[in-house]
C-alpha cells in the first residue's frame, strides 16, 4: 500500500527532495497528515450518525456529566460555546 501511494506521488516526492526535504521527513509527514485528516473525518461521521439517530451520548448539553474535572483538566478553561464554536469553523 504505501508503495502505491510513493508510486502515485513520485513527482510531488521528488520536487520536494529537490528543494531540500528529507524523503523519510516528508513521507512521515504526509501520513501523519493523510491519518489525522481521516481520523477527523471518521470522527465527525460518527458523531453527526449518532446526532442524527436521536443519541445524545456526544451532545455538548451533556458534555459536563461526562468529563471528569478531575482527570480531564485540560478541558476546565473550555466551555461548551468554545467547543461549538471550534467545531462551526470547521
Amino acid at each position: 500500500m504505501l508503495e502505491v501511494h510513493l508510486e502515485v506521488h513520485k513527482e510531488e516526492l521528488a520536487l520536494m527532495v529537490r528543494h531540500g526535504l528529507n524523503l523519510v521527513g516528508v513521507v512521515r509527514a504526509a501520513s501523519l497528515i493523510h491519518n489525522s485528516t481521516k481520523g477527523f473525518c471518521i470522527d465527525e461521521q460518527a458523531l453527526a450518525q449518532t446526532a442524527a439517530s436521536g443519541d445524545d451520548r456526544y451532545s455538548l448539553s451533556r458534555r459536563e456529566e461526562r468529563l471528569d474535572r478531575s482527570t480531564h483538566t485540560r478541558w476546565q478553561w473550555l466551555g461548551p460555546r468554545d467547543l461549538e464554536r471550534s467545531r462551526a469553523a470547521v
